[in-house]
């Protein structure tokens, strides 16, 4: 009689307890998935975005459905990651998962920003704008912008506003 649980892989892939996150702190990553009743064991891989897997837990023996990345898996601040997940129940392996994401956020050792500001009278309301032109390398892939302010902001980037529709801070 065939198995189904090899036919099953673990879903619901979160990291931090969030889907797919972006900036989260590399001090403390804790995966967590769900799977069928019975898991005995788990395995998780680990890789660099479209990498090759560069870091495994091995063969875990646990029932638990999380697992805190240990400092050996190498996480470095500002750098996206995926990682999948299988499970083992009554002695047979499960597929793979499906590929879950985060990326690590810049570590306040390697901010390199001044803060900007302008006096203002406390008695005014105002708003107030700040513009930057700066010159980029006509070979860029992709990009991360890491911007905060005290209050909400809009963050523009050739005119397009890049914080979203939602209020920000996030």
């Amino acid at each position: 009689m065939p198995s189904l649980y090899k036919d099953m892989f673990p879903t619901r892939l979160r990291t931090n307890r969030l889907q797919n996150p972006l900036g989260v702190s590399r001090d403390l990553l804790r995966l967590s998935w769900e799977a069928a009743a019975g898991q005995e064991k788990f395995e998780i891989r680990l890789s660099e975005q479209r990498g090759t897997f560069q870091w495994t837990s091995g063969e875990i023996s646990s029932s638990e459905f999380h697992f805190t990345l240990p400092e050996e898996a190498g996480i470095r601040s500002r750098t996206a990651y995926i990682w999948q997940v299988r499970t083992w129940a009554g002695g047979e392996v499960s597929q793979w998962s499906d590929e879950a994401e985060f990326e690590t956020n810049i570590d306040s050792s390697e901010w390199r920003a001044r803060w900007i500001g302008a006096s203002i009278s406390p008695t005014k309301i105002q708003t107030l704008y700040f513009r930057k032109e700066i010159e980029i390398p006509e070979n860029v892939v992709s990009a991360r912008a890491y911007s905060t302010a005290l209050g909400w902001y809009h963050l523009y980037i050739n005119d397009s506003q890049v914080t979203g529709h939602s209020v920000v801070p996030r």
